[in-house]
């Protein structure tokens, strides 16, 4: 292993660090934060549409409550939404580093999703813990952490895309923002495909975010590993858009420390 290999490699971990110790700054507990989030998030889910609202599944497939439902959708949903959200702006937020002629500004996002995805993490651990409690044991529990691979692959691609625009285009986080929100009511998160009528069905599962949710949902609510097209809809096209997306950063970076 080179020098250099070793030295981007510990940049990184120290970038995460850094990022993850940046949340608790002046807090007793620290990281423990992040464990009692998704468990407060979990408990009101429950209380509110289990007990108070008593919304039903019939017909959806290894899906009884409601909160498990929901909840089970937006741990991707949180961890894309932010790997995107912050790589949009990284490179303006961290012009110092930026105009270090030596700084490798791919680190920045790096860091970003290293600190997402384990706190995506940390809610999956805290939920399937709650499942298992609950009954739901599954072997494709041990799944999760390589799903989890595939939506970095899918979603890194936009993350270079959208921080080397942005610096051109001080615009592109509003865009950015608005796109998030069209994602997230067509992609099915907080409603069962099961209600949505054939004719829109078939636009909604062009959308491979649907695809990934689902593939959350099959592991851990259902006890199955992801369909087949998951990997046509996702991992394919997720290899394909990283590599674009990182090739279009790699063309812009020459031009980041004159424009931040």
């Amino acid at each position: 292993m080179s020098s250099t290999f070793r030295n981007f490699i510990f940049l990184t971990f120290e970038l995460i660090k850094r990022d993850v110790k940046g949340r608790y700054v002046g807090s007793s507990l620290g990281i423990f934060w992040s464990f009692l989030q998704p468990l407060l998030q979990l408990i009101l889910f429950t209380f509110v549409f289990s007990y108070i609202l008593k919304i039903s599944l019939l017909g959806e497939r290894g899906v009884e409550n409601f909160a498990f439902f929901l909840f089970s959708g937006l741990l991707p949903w949180m961890g894309i939404q932010e790997m995107l959200i912050r790589s949009t702006t990284a490179i303006n937020e961290q012009a110092p580093l930026i105009k270090k002629l030596s700084f490798p500004p791919e680190l920045l996002l790096f860091g970003i999703f290293g600190s997402a995805l384990l706190h995506q993490f940390i809610a999956s651990v805290i939920f399937i813990f709650i499942l298992i409690i609950f009954g739901k044991i599954y072997i494709s529990f041990l799944f999760l952490p390589l799903l989890m691979v595939f939506e970095l692959i899918f979603i890194s691609g936009f993350c270079f895309f959208f921080s080397s625009l942005n610096p051109f285009f001080k615009d592109t986080y509003q865009a950015v923002s608005y796109l998030l929100q069209i994602l997230f009511y067509s992609t099915p998160i907080v409603y069962p495909l099961s209600l949505v009528p054939y004719e829109l069905k078939k636009f909604l599962l062009i959308n491979p975010l649907s695809w990934l949710v689902e593939s959350f949902r099959n592991i851990l609510l259902r006890g199955s590993l992801p369909e087949g097209k998951f990997y046509f809809f996702v991992f394919l096209p997720g290899i394909t858009f990283s590599i674009l997306g990182y090739l279009f950063f790699c063309k812009s970076k020459k031009y980041f420390s004159d424009l931040v």
